[in-house]
C-alpha cells in the first residue's frame, strides 16, 4: 500500500520519455495539416453556399420589382379597354383618358409609355401623344411580316391581353407591348360577342432599365444579366453587365404571359482571391487551436488521474451528503413534531377562542415549515434516483375527502370559491400509490390557492375505461384556478428547481420553488406527465392522466353533496376508539416528545409508559408486557434500531414478540423497508398524525381491548347563537352575512371585529408613514393586508378599494395612490372609530381603578420623551409609555397620549416632536 499524499503518485505518473513527446508533436503537427486541408475546403464551400444564398435573395427582390411595376403599367391598359367596351366603340374620351393613364403611370412607376393606342379593327385610328406617333395612325396590327405584331394576332384569337418582350420600334428606340382585345356585345338578341379591335400600350424599354435601375447591382460588387426566353428554350439578354457566366445564380419568373429570367454572380466569381485567402488565415487559427489542443492531450494522461481521485472523492461527498439529510431530516422534523403536537392538544382542550385563534395560526405557520422541509427532503430524494413508488390499495373518496379537507381551509381564508367535479360513476377502490398521487394533487391545488386572489379553484376527477385493460381506468385530474396566470416566456421556469415566477411580484407568496418540479418528477415515475394551459392575467389550468387498477367498481356516488352535508356540522375532534386496558410503551429522548405522545391518546383512555433512552426502555420492558412498543429511530448512545435488536435477543423478556413501531422524523426514501428488514412491524413519521396513529394502534391491539366508537357517540354539539349588539347593525361599512360566513360564527365575528378596531389606527399610521417616505413596495404589502383583513370581517367595499390600490402599487402606478389613499385611510380609520365600543369598554374599565396622572408628572414625562428622541433612544421611550400606562390620563390628553404611543412604535422622530410641541 502506498504512503504519503496520493498527489505524489499522480506527479511521477506524468513524467513523459523525450521519444513520447516528439511523437506526440510530429502527430500535432501532421493533424494540424489535415485539419487545415479539410478546413480549407469546409470553411470555403460555406462561404461560397452564403453568397449564392445572398445572391438568390436579391435576385428573387428584383423579379418582384419587375413584375410589379409592369402590372402597374398593364392594369391601365386593362382600364383603359374597359371604358371603350362599356361605351360600346365610342371612342370620343380617348384623349382625356390616355393623357391621365400616361400620366399617372409616370408618377406611379417612373415608366414612360411610347404610346397608347387604339386599333378598330387592328388598324390604329389613334395614337396618344399623338405628335411623335402620328406615324402610326393606319399601322396595321396583324400584319405578322412586322416585328411585335404576333402578339396583336394572339390576343385576337386568344381573348385576352397579350405582352411582347422587347422589339424594335418603326418610330425608333426599343419597346415592349400589350395589346389587349376589345370586345363588345350586340344589343340585337341572338347575337354573339364580336371582336371590336385592340387596346395597346408600348413601354419605353431603356427608360424601364432605368426605373428598375439594375445598374444599382454594381455597386454592390454584382454582376447581372436580364434575359427572355424564346419558345425553343433559348434565351435572348435584354440588358447586362459583365460577361455572360453559366454558374450565375438564376431566377426564372412569369411577366403576364412571358418567361424572364434573372441571373446574378459576384464581379470576382465564386471563388475569389481575397476569399481564399481570408479562408486560409482562419484555419491558419483554427490550426493553431487545434495544435494547442493536441498538446493539452499529452496532460489529459494527469487529468485522468486527478479525475479519479476527485470520482472517489465526491462518492464520499455523496455518501456524506445522504448522512447529513438523514440527520437534518430527524433534527428539524423532531422539534416540529413536538410543536405541532403540542398545539393540538391546545386546540383540543381550550375553550378560549383567542387562545384557539393563536394555536390556528401556530399550526399554519408549523404546516407550512413542515412543507418547505419537505419539499427539500423529496427533491434530494429524486435528485438522488431513490424516491420510489409503492402502490397500495385504497378507497378514492378517502383520497378526495383528504385533498378537500385540505385545501378548504386555505380557500375559505381567502375568500375564493371551490368548485368540486367528481364523476360520480368513477370506482371507488384502486390500487396505486395513494400518497404520491396527494402530494401531486396538494402541491397543485396549493399552487392555484396561492397565486389566485379571487374568484375560484375548480377541482375536477373524471375517468375513463382502458379497453385492453379490464382492470384499468385512466383517472383524469385537472385543478383550475383564475388567479394570476403565467406568461408564455415564463413557462420554461415553472418546472425549474429553486426558481419562482414573477419573484418580484410574488415575493410575498412563501414556498421554495420546488413543488412544481417535485410534481412533474413524481408524475413521471408514475408514467404520466403534466400539462398546462395558462392565459397570463386570467388564469391557469393544470392537468395529467394516471392509468390505475380497479380492485372493485363500486361507484363513487355523489360527493359533493356528501361534502357539504359533512361541512354543515362542524365537529370537533373526537377519538376513534377507546382501550382503557390497554398498554403501551413509548420511547424517545425528547421529553416534549413524550408528552406529545401521551397527550394524543389521552381520549382514547390508552395507558402510557414513557422512557427517555433506549436503556430505560429495555428495563421497562423487561418488567411490564406492552401491547405495542413505540421505539424513537435516533436517539443517543444507542437508537431505536439497535434497542429493537436487543429486545428480539432476549429470550426471557415479555415482550420478545410484542408488536414494534418505529418512530421517525426520517424522510429519506428506502426508510420503510429499512425499519422492516430491521424487524420493526411498521413504522410512523413524525410529526405523528393523530388519525393514523389511532388507525395504526386499531390495527395492532388486541380486539378484545378496543371499544369502537359509534356516529352518535361523535356527534358534534352545537354553539350556542352569539347575540350581536344592534348598533353594529347600523355601521354600512360592515357586511354582517359575509363577515359571519368568513368568521365562521358569532363570538369569532365579534373577535375578530375589535381586533380590527384595535389596530386600526396603528396601522393606518403605519401606511401613511410608508407612503410619506414613497416607499412604494412597503405600501403596497401593507394595503395588501389592509384588504384581507377588511374581506375577513365584511368591509367587503373597504376591501375593494384597497385591492385597486394594492394592484396600481404592484404596477408602479404613484399616481393612483396619490389620488386615492387618503381617501382609504379615511374610511378606514372612520370604520376603527365606529367599531371602538367593541375595544373601549374593557379599557375604560380598568383605567377607573387607576390613580390619575398630575399635570406635573405627564409634563416630565413629555420633557423624557422628547430628550429621548433627541438622543435616538427608542428603549427609554418605550420605558416612558410603561409609565404613563400605570396611570389614568386625563380626558384632554388621551388623544395626544395615543398619537405619541403611535409615533414612538414607529419611531418617527419628527411625528413625536409635532406632537409635543
Amino acid at each position: 500500500m502506498k504512503s504519503g499524499n496520493p498527489l505524489t503518485s499522480i506527479d511521477s505518473d506524468l513524467v513523459w520519455g523525450r521519444g513520447k513527446r516528439m511523437t506526440a508533436v510530429t502527430v500535432s503537427i501532421v493533424f494540424s495539416l489535415v485539419v487545415m486541408l479539410a478546413g480549407y475546403f469546409y470553411f470555403l464551400d460555406k462561404d461560397i453556399q452564403q453568397e449564392r444564398e445572398r445572391c438568390g435573395f436579391i435576385a428573387e427582390n428584383e423579379a418582384e420589382h419587375i413584375v410589379m411595376t409592369i402590372d402597374c403599367v398593364m392594369t391601365r391598359t386593362r382600364t383603359l379597354t374597359a371604358l371603350v367596351q362599356g361605351h360600346k366603340g365610342n371612342t370620343d374620351f380617348f384623349s382625356g383618358i390616355a393623357s391621365i393613364i400616361y400620366h399617372d403611370v409616370q408618377r406611379d412607376t417612373g415608366v414612360t409609355l411610347k404610346n397608347i393606342a387604339l386599333a378598330p379593327n387592328g388598324i390604329v385610328s389613334e395614337v396618344y401623344p399623338y405628335v411623335v406617333n402620328k406615324s402610326l395612325i393606319g399601322f396595321n396590327f396583324l400584319d405578322t411580316s412586322l416585328e411585335g405584331n404576333q402578339a396583336a394576332l394572339d390576343a385576337y384569337e386568344q381573348g385576352h391581353t397579350i405582352l411582347t418582350n422587347p422589339f424594335k420600334l418603326m418610330q425608333g428606340g426599343t419597346g415592349m407591348a400589350g395589346r389587349a382585345p376589345v370586345l363588345i356585345e350586340q344589343m340585337e338578341q341572338g347575337d354573339r360577342q364580336k371582336l371590336w379591335g385592340l387596346v395597346t400600350v408600348t413601354i419605353d424599354f431603356e427608360n424601364l432599365i432605368k426605373v428598375l435601375k439594375l445598374d444599382n447591382l454594381i455597386g454592390m460588387g454584382m454582376d447581372y444579366q436580364l434575359s427572355y426566353l424564346n419558345k425553343d428554350g433559348s434565351t435572348h439578354v435584354m440588358h447586362a453587365h459583365g460577361p455572360k457566366r453559366s454558374d450565375a445564380v438564376r431566377k426564372r419568373f412569369l411577366v403576364k404571359n412571358l418567361t424572364w429570367e434573372i441571373a446574378i454572380i459576384p464581379h470576382k466569381g465564386w471563388y475569389s482571391v481575397e476569399r481564399c485567402v481570408a479562408i486560409i488565415v482562419i484555419i491558419c487559427i483554427l490550426s493553431a487551436f487545434v495544435g494547442s489542443f493536441i498538446s493539452m492531450l499529452i496532460k489529459l494522461h494527469s487529468t485522468n488521474i486527478m479525475l479519479r481521485r476527485q470520482s472517489e472523492l465526491a462518492a464520499a461527498a455523496s455518501e456524506a451528503k445522504s448522512s447529513f439529510l438523514s440527520n437534518m431530516s430527524h433534527e428539524i422534523r423532531t422539534p416540529i413534531n413536538a410543536v405541532l403536537g403540542m398545539n393540538e392538544m391546545i386546540l383540543r382542550e381550550s375553550g378560549e377562542q383567542n387562545v384557539i385563534d393563536y394555536s390556528e395560526n401556530i399550526r399554519t405557520a408549523g404546516n407550512t415549515l413542515l412543507g418547505l422541509v419537505n419539499d427539500i427532503l423529496d427533491f434530494s430524494k429524486i435528485e438522488a434516483g431513490k424516491m420510489e413508488i409503492l402502490p397500495v390499495d385504497y378507497d378514492i373518496s378517502s383520497l378526495i375527502n383528504d385533498l378537500v379537507n385540505m385545501i378548504q381551509a386555505r380557500i375559505d381564508k381567502k375568500g375564493l370559491s371551490l368548485k368540486l367535479e367528481f364523476d360520480e360513476e368513477m370506482p371507488k377502490v384502486l390500487h396505486g400509490d395513494e400518497v404520491r398521487i396527494k402530494q401531486v394533487v396538494t402541491n397543485i391545488l396549493t399552487n392555484a390557492v396561492k397565486y389566485t386572489e379571487k374568484g375560484s379553484v375548480t377541482f375536477h376527477i373524471g375517468y375513463e375505461r382502458i379497453a385492453d385493460d379490464p382492470e384499468g381506468v385512466y383517472l383524469d385530474f385537472s385543478i383550475s384556478d383564475t388567479g394570476i396566470g403565467i406568461k408564455p416566456e415564463d413557462m420554461t421556469k415553472l418546472f425549474s428547481e429553486f426558481e419562482r415566477i414573477e419573484e418580484k411580484r410574488n415575493r410575498s407568496i412563501e414556498g421554495t420553488g420546488l413543488g412544481m418540479n417535485i410534481t412533474k418528477r413524481l408524475l413521471e415515475m408514475m408514467g404520466t406527465s403534466l400539462k398546462v394551459e395558462s392565459i397570463y392575467g386570467e388564469g391557469s389550468t393544470f392537468s395529467f392522466r394516471l392509468r390505475q387498477k380497479v380492485l372493485k367498481w363500486e361507484a363513487l356516488g355523489n360527493y359533493e353533496a356528501s361534502y357539504r352535508t359533512a361541512r354543515s356540522k362542524r365537529q370537533k375532534y373526537r377519538e376513534k376508539f377507546t382501550a382503557p386496558d390497554a398498554i403501551v410503551l413509548m420511547v424517545d429522548d425528547t421529553p416534549m416528545n413524550l408528552t406529545v405522545f401521551k397527550s394524543l391518546l389521552k381520549q382514547t383512555k390508552v395507558q402510557v409508559d414513557t422512557a427517555e433512552s433506549a436503556n430505560e426502555g429495555l428495563a421497562l420492558t423487561r418488567k411490564k408486557k406492552y401491547d405495542i412498543v413505540f421505539l424513537d429511530h435516533m436517539m443517543p448512545e444507542k437508537d431505536g434500531i439497535d434497542a429493537l435488536h436487543e429486545l428480539r435477543e432476549e429470550d426471557d423478556n415479555p415482550n420478545l414478540h410484542t408488536t414494534a413501531i418505529c418512530l421517525t422524523a426520517n424522510a429519506i426514501s428506502g426508510a420503510r423497508e429499512q425499519y422492516l428488514a430491521e424487524g420493526f412491524d411498521d413504522y410512523l413519521t413524525k410529526p405523528i398524525d393523530v388519525d393514523k396513529l389511532e388507525e395504526m394502534m386499531m390495527r395492532y391491539l388486541p380486539e378484545e381491548k378496543i371499544i369502537t366508537q359509534t356516529a352518535d357517540d361523535n356527534a358534534a354539539e352545537e354553539e350556542p347563537p352569539v347575540e350581536l349588539p344592534d348598533w353594529l347593525r347600523d355601521i354600512s361599512e360592515i357586511d354582517i352575512d359575509s363577515g359571519l360566513q368568513h368568521c365562521g360564527g358569532g363570538e369569532n365575528f365579534l373577535d375578530m371585529l375589535k381586533i380590527y378596531g384595535e389596530n386600526t389606527a396603528e396601522n393606518a399610521d403605519g401606511i401613511e408613514n410608508f407612503w410619506r417616505a414613497r416607499d412604494l413596495a412597503n405600501t403596497t404589502i401593507k394595503v395588501h393586508a389592509l384588504k384581507s383583513t377588511s374581506r375577513a370581517v365584511g368591509a367587503e367595499a373597504l376591501g375593494a378599494l384597497a385591492e385597486k390600490l394594492e394592484f396600481a402599487g404592484k404596477a408602479g402606478d404613484e399616481a393612483a395612490l396619490d389620488a386615492e389613499l387618503s381617501g382609504l385611510l379615511e374610511r378606514y380609520r372612520a370604520l376603527g372609530a365606529a367599531l371602538s365600543p367593541l375595544y373601549t369598554q374593557e379599557k375604560k374599565a380598568d383605567e377607573e381603578d387607576l390613580p390619575l396622572i398630575s399635570d406635573d408628572e405627564l409634563r416630565e414625562t413629555y420633557d423624557s420623551i422628547r430628550d429621548f428622541a433627541a438622543n435616538f433612544d427608542s428603549d427609554s421611550m418605550a420605558y416612558a409609555l410603561e409609565y404613563l400606562d400605570g396611570f389614568r390620563i386625563p380626558e384632554g390628553e388621551k388623544e395626544r397620549v395615543e398619537q405619541l404611543r403611535h409615533a414612538i412604535e414607529n419611531f418617527n422622530r419628527s411625528r413625536i416632536n409635532e406632537i409635543l410641541s
